[in-house]
């Protein structure tokens, strides 16, 4: 998630619907893959995500 760059195809994307629509197809990107919303993760996978999270964040704060 903080690697990801889907903030480039912005002038791709940011067209005519059906044009966007078609570069999202041709991508294999799904319709909604923008705007869809994760379910929330049990309380112990948070726990793990958490976990993680601060893992990089102690990484990259030494570098």
């Amino acid at each position: 998630m903080l690697w990801d760059e889907d903030w480039a195809m912005e002038e791709h994307l940011d067209v005519d619907p059906d044009a966007a629509g078609r570069v999202k197809s041709f991508l294999g990107i799904e319709p909604d893959y923008f705007v869809a919303i994760q379910p929330d993760p049990s309380d112990a996978e948070a726990e793990r995500l958490i976990a993680a999270l601060r893992s990089l964040t102690r990484v990259a704060g030494q570098e």
